[in-house]
């Protein structure tokens, strides 16, 4: 089986399913209706209310489907059982529990947008179609009397009576789940549709969710899990251990599927392997590359958006509620060079010397507890935590930080938001923050030096400042002295070079080696770890935050390139910090002043690109600033800003609650248990009597303003003073309505309603 064959096919047999994969050397998977989980073929007993459809039967069901090509299997998981059927599959999701039912989720349509060469070949797909199924339940899943089977030798009456309501709970229990899956439906109906649940990406051989040197470790790893004492490739290519619960990983930060995992617990347990055997880790923002065949490279920008407190823009603010530390749209974009691979596959010299870079940049909410919810205002109210808690909440979201990357000694906060009326308040309670901490004020999990440095974007603006010079303003930034040390932007290095085995303790580990077909060593060796990390922020971490994260890795990006072509073969390869920062002190060519035209024009649209997906991911629209960042130079407002600006509030204020629940329920974010046994449906979204009344008021004022304001012009009627009168009492009349309307807007909103 080649790399990145891992789909399969689901097999639906009444009420039984199990999930074949294409490759023989895998065991199929079998649903077990008692457990609600999946399980091997030599784990299932007797008893066990599982498929016992013989793998022979299933594959003679698959064999009817082409190998490779989808059927016309919908996506909707509400079509009524057929005796037998297949479905394609070319990659599983993750298991969905609500109550006592299960829903999978898989990829019915995928598209590859690049490939990855680090010792082996990892294809990346783009999920284009995300689809659900309803997995077969038992008998006894849909009774709710579970307790009342004992003999209490009652009247048939109270039988009679008992039956009756449980039909009645059962009934609504039923129904219950038939909203959810409605919730779910609607995610995965706008999957082709960027602004719906579409930017998923995954590899089947490699885990995307990791930092460079994890990363690259991990692709030179293989799995090797066992069934029955034979060996059964991996798929996985790389090994990641489960943290505990409530510790802070890259998997559970960035790994989208990572809470609908554990339908899968006993089969990794069986295989003694990584979920990625089966279910692949899937991210959310972007995979883009390009090449760049002037200067001998080629670039892949990788932006992985945090599952924890995800959603929507004015639904999602701050830091988030279950204590993780982890900000509303946080992501880490990870800029990739590899040298242009060679045509000739016999140069050896391509494939005995080899040098990659990687540089990663963080983007997020202002890390306090703050909110801002829509309602029906273009600049909603900002309500902030107390500033005694400031500290307290900086140090939660740093210590965050630390768990996810560990080779972090500085971490310089670049905030871009304006002093505006609005924007002021909650710029100014970050900033108190910060302070304090570098006052000593805070405990943070281990040493790491924190800077905090205000630039606002607004008033560079107002001033047309071109990007060039925005561009030299932010080095200047990031770079400067700081307390007699200097704070550089560094990134990560490989090499495949002749290294020395580094020595415990004093370097970091190299990646294991593999062989060509010659027998020629290609050794990737970690020379150099990112140590400083920039997080940049506005107010929505949208269209500023991409703009001046471009600045930065166009400011870095000629230094990389450098190092991946071997340009300056003085520069020392060793991971000693104090080298590292006298290679780049003083190197004007390193800002990237007309260095490497090309390449910097191609990585401005890969910015422009992520500013795209997680605009449409977090607002509902395309970005700002799209223009000013591929020309450099501010043009005249036209009417796309004002465009863009009401799309956004007419998306936040009417759409944006229905897009927040679906992200909060496949995230887990929201628990249906808690709803299983209420009343009251969560999915109301009622007026009150007293909103009925207001907006009937309004629409009425507007009808008789216009039919007052129309006879003003009639000739009998002309300028006729109590005509007039009518027109100024039903103005007055809306312009107080839309007051009353705009002190309770958020009930008048498409607000979230799965909490």
């Amino acid at each position: 089986m080649s790399l990145g064959d891992f789909f399969g096919n689901i097999v639906i047999d009444g009420e039984s399913a199990s999930f074949v994969p294409n490759d023989d050397s895998y065991p199929r998977l079998i649903w077990n209706l008692e457990r609600q989980c999946f399980v091997l073929p030599s784990n299932v007993a007797a008893d066990d209310a599982v498929s016992h459809v013989s793998k022979d039967s299933e594959k003679a069901v698959c064999d009817v489907v082409d190998d490779g090509v989808m059927s016309d299997a919908s996506s909707s998981g509400f079509e009524d059982f057929t005796p037998v059927r297949c479905i394609p599959c070319y990659a599983l999701f993750g298991v969905l529990r609500i109550g006592s039912a299960s829903i999978l989720l898989y990829v019915s349509e995928r598209e590859r947008v690049t490939t990855i060469t680090i010792g082996e070949t990892h294809d990346v797909f783009a999920v284009k179609q995300l689809s659900w199924l309803r997995l077969p339940e038992t008998a006894s899943d849909l009774s709710v009397n579970k307790s009342g089977d004992g003999d209490d030798g009652g009247s048939g009456e109270k039988d009679e009576a008992s039956a009756s309501q449980g039909s009645s709970q059962s009934h609504a229990r039923e129904e219950m789940v038939l909203e959810y899956c409605r919730v779910v439906d609607s995610f995965c109906a706008q999957s082709e549709q960027h602004c719906g649940a579409s930017y998923f990406y995954y590899s089947p051989t490699a885990n995307l969710t990791l930092e460079p040197g994890d990363v690259v470790k991990g692709m030179k790893e293989v799995l090797t899990p066992s069934l029955n004492g034979s060996s059964v490739k991996g798929g996985g290519a790389f090994s990641l251990a489960i943290s505990s619960e409530g510790q802070i990983s890259q998997r559970v930060v960035f790994q989208w599927n990572s809470p609908l995992l554990g339908a899968f617990d006993e089969v990794v347990a069986s295989l003694n392997c990584d979920y990625h055997v089966y279910v692949p880790a899937f991210i959310r923002g972007i995979v883009e590359a390009t090449t760049s065949p002037e200067e001998g490279v080629q670039m892949l920008l990788i932006n992985r958006l945090s599952y924890r407190w995800a959603g929507t823009r004015y639904n999602r603010r701050g830091l988030d509620n279950a204590g993780s530390g982890i900000a509303a749209n946080f992501s880490a974009s990870t800029l990739w060079v590899f040298p242009l691979a060679s045509g000739n596959e016999g140069d050896k010299a391509a494939n005995e010397k080899q040098r990659v870079a990687a540089f990663t940049i963080l983007r997020g909410s202002v890390p306090r507890c703050w909110s801002q919810p829509a309602n029906l205002t273009f600049i909603p109210t900002i309500t902030i935590s107390s500033p005694s808690s400031g500290v307290d909440e900086l140090v939660l979201h740093l210590n965050a930080l630390l768990a996810l990357f560990d080779g972090m000694t500085s971490i310089h906060c670049l905030d871009t938001t304006s002093l505006s009326k609005a924007e002021l308040p909650i710029s100014k309670a970050f900033e108190a923050a910060a302070l304090k901490l570098r006052e000593g004020n805070g405990a943070l999990s281990r040493p790491v030096d924190v800077y905090y440095t205000k630039y606002n974007v607004k008033e560079r603006r107002a001033k047309n400042a071109p990007y060039n010079l925005m561009r030299m303003e932010v080095d200047t930034l990031l770079n400067r002295k700081n307390e007699g040390g200097s704070q550089f932007v560094d990134f990560w290095k490989f090499s495949n070079e002749g290294h020395p085995s580094p020595s415990s303790g004093s370097s970091p580990p190299s990646v294991p080696s593999t062989a060509d077909a010659d027998g020629a060593t290609c050794e990737l060796v970690l020379v150099h770890q990112q140590k400083h990390y920039v997080r940049v922020n506005c107010l929505d971490c949208l269209d500023r935050t991409n703009l001046v994260q471009s600045m930065i890795a166009i400011n870095i990006l000629p230094q990389m390139i450098r190092y991946v072509l071997g340009h300056g073969e003085e520069m020392n390869l060793s991971d000693d910090e104090d080298e590292y920062e006298d290679e780049d002190d003083g190197s004007d060519g390193a800002r990237g002043n007309g260095e490497f035209h090309c390449s910097v024009e191609r990585c401005k649209h890969m910015w422009v690109e992520l500013g795209i997906s997680l605009s449409r991911l977090y607002a509902g629209s395309d970005p700002h600033f799209v223009d000013f960042l591929l020309t450099g130079e501010w043009g005249p407002a036209t009417f796309d800003v004002v465009r863009i600006a009401l799309r956004r509030w007419w998306q936040q204020n009417f759409f944006d609650g229905q897009k927040q629940d679906a992200v909060s329920l496949l995230t887990c974010q929201h628990d249906p248990a808690l709803f299983h046994t209420q009343f009251e449906s969560p999915f109301s979204r009622n007026f009150s009597g007293l909103n009925r009344m207001v907006l009937g008021g309004m629409a009425a004022a507007v009808l008789a303003t216009l039919v007052s304001f129309s006879m003003l012009f009639v000739p009998r009627y002309w300028m006729r003073g109590e005509i007039l009168f009518f027109v100024i009492f039903w103005m007055s009349y809306i312009a107080l309505t839309i007051s009353r309307i705009l002190k309770d807007g958020v009930s008048y909103t498409n607000y979230p309603l799965l909490k």
